[in-house]
C-alpha cells in the first residue's frame, strides 16, 4: 500500500490490483477466524476451566490456528480469482485506498450472477459464521460468569475477555457499516476511514 502513496499518479496495475486484494482478504478472513478461535479459547479457560488444559493443548491450537490460515487463503483464492472473470472497461478509478472487492465489482460493466454469487456466498460465510459461533460463544460466558457467586471471580471472568469483545465489536462493527449498510448513504470519506480502520485494526 505504501508505494500506492507514494507515486504520484496514483496509479496501479490490474495484476498489482488482484495481488494487493487477495493479501487483503485472505488476512481479513484469516482474522474473522482467529477471532472465533479466540472465543472458543475464552469459552473453555471460564466454562471449562477444569479441563480446559487436557482439551485445548498444544497440538489442538496449532490445528485450529492451520485450519484459520488454510480456510482464509482459500475462500480469498476463491473469491478474488473470480474477479478476472469479470469484464472491465471505461473508468478504471477507484475511491479507496486500496483494490476493494466491492470497488471492483462496481467498475465491472458486464455484471456475471454466478460470479457474483460465488463472491457473496463465500465473503458472507467467512464472516457471518465466525460471527453468530462468537456471539453463541460470548452468551454462553455470559451466562457461566453471573452463575459466580462472589464479585472479584465475576470480574475477574469478565477481564479476561473484555479486551477480546472489545476487537470482535470494533472489527465486526466496521465491516458491517461499510458491506450491509448501503453505500449511498455513506460519504466517501467516511467509507475510506472505515476501509482504514478496518485494515489497521489489531
Amino acid at each position: 500500500m505504501l508505494p500506492g502513496f507514494l507515486a504520484e499518479d496514483g496509479t496501479i496495475s490490474f495484476r498489482d490490483c488482484i495481488t494487493k486484494l487477495f493479501f487483503f482478504s485472505a488476512l481479513a478472513c484469516i482474522e474473522c477466524f482467529l477471532l472465533a478461535v479466540m472465543a472458543y479459547d475464552h469459552y473453555l479457560s471460564i466454562c471449562n476451566s477444569l479441563s480446559y488444559k487436557i482439551i485445548m493443548n498444544l497440538m489442538v491450537f496449532l490445528q485450529l490456528v492451520s485450519a484459520s490460515w488454510i480456510t482464509g487463503i482459500s475462500v480469498s483464492a476463491l473469491a478474488v480469482g473470480m474477479v478476472p472473470h469479470l469484464s472491465f472497461c471505461g473508468s478504471s478509478e477507484i475511491n479507496n485506498f486500496f483494490c476493494d472487492m466491492e470497488e471492483l465489482l462496481k467498475l465491472s460493466w458486464a455484471k456475471s450472477p454466478l460470479v457474483e454469487m460465488i463472491i457473496l456466498v463465500s465473503c458472507s460465510l467467512v464472516t457471518l459464521v465466525p460471527f453468530l459461533f462468537i456471539i453463541v460463544s460470548y452468551v454462553l460466558i455470559l451466562s457461566a460468569i453471573l452463575q459466580i457467586v462472589s464479585a472479584a471471580g465475576r470480574q475477574k471472568a469478565f477481564s479476561t475477555g473484555a479486551s477480546h469483545l472489545l476487537v470482535v465489536s470494533l472489527y465486526y462493527g466496521t465491516i458491517i457499516i461499510m458491506y450491509v449498510v448501503p453505500y449511498t448513504e455513506q460519504s466517501p470519506g467516511f467509507h475510506k476511514a472505515l476501509s482504514l480502520c478496518t485494515r489497521s485494526s489489531p
